[in-house]
């Protein structure tokens, strides 16, 4: 389980997710933020053989990790993940799932996501 506390915002926000992998950024992400300069995956968080994996997918330099600029790292409980003014606490309980397992639910996912993209055909009648 991943759960991220908005704790820039008042009231602070929480969001759990049951899944081993959580997409953030700006549109048709798993988690949508306010930030005007988001990229639509923005970052991933993700499971791994037990620990968690933070990747800074839009290469943004001002996206901090404990205050600490980052491409990939290694995540743990209570770390502070900062995009822009938005501050991110990070919270993961490994789940018992095998790494096969994780990977079929990656795949799973990115093939819905790739689905969900895909143009609808328009169909013009014949004169």
């Amino acid at each position: 389980m991943i759960e991220l506390i908005i704790t820039s915002s008042t009231p602070h926000k929480k969001f759990s997710f049951e899944s081993t992998f959580v997409v953030i950024g700006s549109s048709n992400a798993d988690l949508t933020l306010p930030e005007p300069s988001l990229k639509p995956e923005h970052l991933k968080i993700f499971e791994e053989q037990g620990s968690f994996t933070v990747v800074n997918c839009a290469n943004d330099p001002f996206v901090t990790l404990n205050g600490v600029p980052f491409g990939k790292r290694k995540l743990q409980n209570h770390d502070l993940i900062q995009i822009g003014k938005i501050s991110i606490h990070f919270e993961g309980t490994p789940s018992l799932l095998t790494h096969a397992q994780i990977e079929e639910q990656i795949k799973q996912k990115q093939k819905a996501e790739r689905q969900e993209r895909a143009p609808v055909p328009i169909v013009v009648p014949p004169h």
